[in-house]
């Protein structure tokens, strides 16, 4: 069902709608709210992380977790992502973040 209502580029992270709605045209792309955030996309009136819908795109199976290997929340690209533990996910925390962290917790 996915796939019959928007297209992913695995190289680019993009999708694109293939239906028209009342709010957007077929070809309409999917991008971040604001540069570094989450893109999140609403499908059948749910609204969903576009990186775990990628995944689900490509591989048809949604892991508990999946990382950005990059840290980067709005690239999607699937070489970008990795499913993973929450732990292995806490482990790849961009740097600023681990110290961020390692401060709070003193």
């Amino acid at each position: 069902m996915l796939k019959a209502h928007m297209s992913y580029d695995p190289e680019t992270g993009i999708f694109t709608s293939k239906i028209a709605t009342k709010r957007r045209p077929a070809g309409t792309t999917f991008g971040p709210p604001a540069p570094g955030e989450y893109v999140r996309i609403s499908f059948a009136g749910v609204q969903y992380a576009a990186h775990r819908m990628a995944w689900v795109y490509v591989h048809g199976v949604l892991p508990d977790e999946i990382d950005h290997l990059n840290h980067r929340k709005d690239d999607n690209r699937i070489a970008n992502l990795r499913s993973c533990t929450h732990l292995e996910n806490c482990r790849n925390l961009h740097p600023r973040r681990r110290r961020q962290r390692s401060k709070d917790q003193e």
